[in-house]
């Protein structure tokens, strides 16, 4: 639970929420980083399909 102190405002964070939002982050990061690979195979198959549409253009 998030408390305030006697230091200008503060907030003090306990243990358990520490670990909890480190676990999140971790997850969230792990998430990101699986998109990141997806999206860059993504690109690289739209790019083929962008090369094959134009080369099958310019045979017609």
């Amino acid at each position: 639970m998030l408390e305030e102190d006697n230091l200008g405002g503060v907030e003090l964070i306990d243990a358990v929420e520490l670990d909890k939002l480190l676990v999140d982050r971790n997850y969230y990061k792990d998430k990101f980083n699986q998109y990141k690979v997806l999206n860059q195979r993504l690109a690289k198959e739209v790019a083929k399909l962008t090369k094959l549409i134009y080369a099958n253009k310019k045979n017609k």
